[in-house]
């Protein structure tokens, strides 16, 4: 019998990552669909590491399965769900979508959506899974990307929301050609409105929020600076909000005219905002080339601002865990998209998984400097193979 290949996510601590999409739940969709058990173990220094086994044809069990991200630190925080790494089962019998396309809001000259691009595309490879990736900042473009997509018939389009209002008519064009629409990133508040079949995100509004309370729990006083790098995306603003919500002063800057097309220009205009007054607390960036242009024109001021950012990079974690970045917050947009392609691969059974629509948002992984520390001991473990 011919099998194909089914890609499902195993959580870390046990939990199937898709917003409770567990094997079980797979069995009774498919048939031929092996057994799966879960191991784990503690080690001496208080890590929790989790595997995966596949019951093999003769009974027993495969070796196991260890996706790259699979350890639980010994003073992680309590009561919070951890994921692991996406790995591959085999299943019979199953029928998936092949052909899709990736339309995202990303920027050329921004090294976070070039990043998540490949990360796609290599994905996508090894899924077996035909993706065309199109990006472009102008809503418009975006919306056109849409339609082309639509015209080449492919299962499934996979979208960021940064401007919803712009998308509308290009995805309900989309699905009226019985393609499914998927979404990522930006736009959790109008995804289930523009019929997307499924959406995983950071909470961004909830992440802002968390950013000002932990402004407020360092006793941090003064106006925090919200630095708004694009024109037109509701997920940037919704942070804003969020910080808002929780602290009493918050000014917009907004930097779209330079953004990550212009680094050197974005942190001049930061550096003239900081100079102008010795009002500003802090400042919130949401993008990690942003945060690394914000924290260049504070240290050349010699500004004494707290830099909170959204995005972590090599840059970033080591800048943290120096103490020059007081938050790093990872927007996990990779581990979304990559959700998102895994639940394409399995049309139409992923549609019949989720026929309610979920809005699936990921809890905000917040930084301090002694998390950055400890990210870099074990990526240094793992690169001396430890």
């Amino acid at each position: 019998m011919q099998k194909s290949r089914m890609f499902v996510v195993v959580g870390a601590l046990l939990l199937m990552a898709l917003g409770g999409l567990t094997v079980g739940a797979v069995q009774a969709l498919t048939s031929g669909t092996p057994e799966v058990r879960l191991a784990a173990q503690i080690h001496s220094d208080g890590r929790f590491e989790v595997a995966l086994q596949q019951r093999l044809d003769d009974g027993g069990w495969s070796e196991r399965m260890l996706p790259p991200k699979r350890f639980l630190a010994a003073d992680a925080e309590p009561a919070r769900w951890r994921y692991s790494s996406p790995l591959a089962l085999e299943i019979s019998n199953l029928v998936s979508g092949n052909r899709a396309c990736l339309v995202t809001h990303g920027d050329p000259s921004d090294p976070y959506w070039t990043t998540a691009h490949a990360v796609a595309e290599a994905q996508a490879a090894a899924i077996g899974l035909e993706l065309t990736v199109v990006a472009d900042p102008d809503s418009e473009i975006q919306a056109a990307f849409v339609r082309q997509c639509s015209a080449v018939g492919v299962s499934a389009i996979v979208t960021t929301l940064a401007d919803p209002e712009a998308l509308g008519p290009a995805l309900a064009e989309a699905q009226a050609a019985g393609i499914a629409v998927l979404t990522f990133n930006s736009g959790a508040r109008a995804a289930k409105s523009l019929g997307s079949v499924f959406h995983a995100a950071i909470d961004d509004y909830g992440s802002g929020q968390a950013s000002g309370e932990a402004l407020i729990e360092d006793e941090v006083e003064g106006i925090t600076l919200c630095v708004i790098h694009e024109q037109r995306n509701v997920g940037l603003e919704e942070r804003c909000d969020g910080l808002e919500a929780a602290y009493s002063s918050v000014e917009r800057l907004r930097v779209h005219e330079t953004g990550t097309r212009d680094l050197d220009a974005t942190q001049a205009v930061i550096a003239e905002r900081l100079a102008k007054d010795d009002d500003i607390a802090a400042l919130l960036t949401l993008n990690q080339s942003i945060g690394i242009a914000a924290l260049r024109a504070i240290e050349a001021g010699d500004d004494q601002a707290v830099l909170v950012t959204f995005g972590l990079n090599d840059e970033i974690t080591e800048a943290l865990a120096a103490g020059r970045i007081r938050y790093a917050i990872d927007d996990q947009t990779t581990e979304a998209m990559e959700y998102m392609l895994l639940i394409v691969r399995n049309l139409p059974i992923s549609l019949s998984l989720f026929p309610d629509s979920p809005i699936f948002l990921f809890r905000s992984a917040m930084l301090d400097m002694e998390a950055a520390q400890r990210l870099l001991v074990e990526r240094q473990a793992d690169l001396s193979g430890s």
